[in-house]
């Protein structure tokens, strides 16, 4: 069994409609039928995520960039600077553990502290755009984290989002870090030229029939550790908050 703890920093603004059901008949999504790389649900109940086929000849960031394109939202590109950003802070957190004060801060007096923020830590490599991380720990692999990451509410917002451009990911131990570099200005301007709204999971997507809720923060505080169906998630088109959606299960 695969288990992973998510730990997020929330700094996006997101315009989200949340369906904790267990699938959706929104907007048409135009995605791949190719379900080479999709596999069947081991042990129900047991998993809180789907390996999405073989990983071994696809690199992480490509890896997620699989359910990018599923959703219909553009490739992240692969920057060295962000995975030797997220490598420091794995190895940090492999030294000393999370940081009490904040989840994605570092102690300054701590072996291995490269900055107090995930910004700062991509900075101090000379990155030049903005930066922000997800983090886990668990004893998978770096792909099954990602799987893990894409079943919770709020990481998943920020794996997906249209206005992030790049990722770099990296593992020390059993932590995982991916860093995520954007523009502020591409991250709105992207969020306004969506011309089809995103839906979780999209149409003919594998995913787990149960989702472990032990996300930081919380997005379900009366279920905490429990398996519960998983979250759907509806993005609309133009980034707009709608007042309604209309949800079908079958």
């Amino acid at each position: 069994m695969n288990f992973f703890l998510p730990i997020l920093l929330t700094t996006f603004l997101l315009a989200t409609l949340f369906l904790p059901t267990l699938t959706t008949n929104a907007a048409p999504t135009q995605v791949s039928v190719d379900s080479a790389w999709l596999t069947e649900v081991i042990s129900p109940g047991a998993y809180n995520h789907v390996r999405d086929g073989d990983a071994s000849t696809v690199s992480p960031e490509d890896y997620l960039n699989r359910y990018r394109s599923l959703l219909g939202v553009p490739s992240l590109t692969t920057n060295e600077t962000l995975r030797q950003s997220a490598k420091n802070h794995a190895d940090y957190l492999l030294k000393n553990g999370i940081y009490q004060s904040d989840p994605h801060g570092e102690n300054s007096t701590a072996a291995g502290f490269t900055g107090s923020t995930p910004d700062n830590r991509c900075q101090y490599l000379g990155y030049g755009d903005y930066c922000t991380e997800v983090q886990a720990y668990g004893d998978g692999d770096l792909y099954s984290a990602l799987d893990s990451l894409m079943m919770t509410p709020f990481h998943r917002l920020s794996l997906v989002h249209p206005g992030v451009t790049e990722i770099g990911c990296a593992e020390t131990g059993n932590w995982i870090v991916c860093d995520i570099g954007l523009r502020i200005s591409d991250y709105w301007a992207a969020l306004g030229e969506m011309a089809e709204p995103i839906v979780y999971p999209a149409e003919g997507q594998v995913i787990s029939t149960t989702f472990l809720v032990n996300e930081t923060p919380m997005p379900y505080p009366a279920y905490a550790g429990k398996f519960i169906g998983p979250t759907l998630m509806y993005w609309p088109a133009g980034g707009l908050i709608e007042p309604e959606a209309e949800v079908s299960l079958y």
